[in-house]
């Protein structure tokens, strides 16, 4: 084999490697508070797609978006956050967007 290979396998194995501990060694708490903040910006996204109201069709179009967009490492959080429940993650992200804009005003 060539050796500029195997040292390219062996950076990106030690990369992923150290990723996947930073991810894993969080507590709970963490690990919700990362994924929360990335369930924002499918809400932020929603918002503008689909507007004001219209709370359920927002509900739908983030869960949708979650499932087709979360990388691997989001839903395995969504996992070992303790709970299999989106919904939760995504009112408590839709209240958090909220008071963001409420306190804009």
């Amino acid at each position: 084999m060539n050796i500029e290979l195997i040292i390219i396998i062996g950076v990106a194995v030690v990369a992923i490697g150290i990723f996947l501990w930073e991810i894993f060694r969080r507590n709970p708490e963490e690990r919700k508070a990362y994924l929360i903040d990335f369930i924002v910006g499918l809400v932020v996204a929603a918002e503008d797609e689909i507007g004001a109201g219209h709370g359920q069709e927002k509900l739908e179009a983030v869960e949708a978006m979650f499932k087709e967009k979360a990388p691997f490492i989001m839903k395995m959080m969504l996992k070992l956050s303790g709970s299999d429940n989106l919904t939760e993650f995504i009112e408590t992200a839709l209240s958090k967007v909220k008071d963001n804009f409420s306190n804009k005003s």
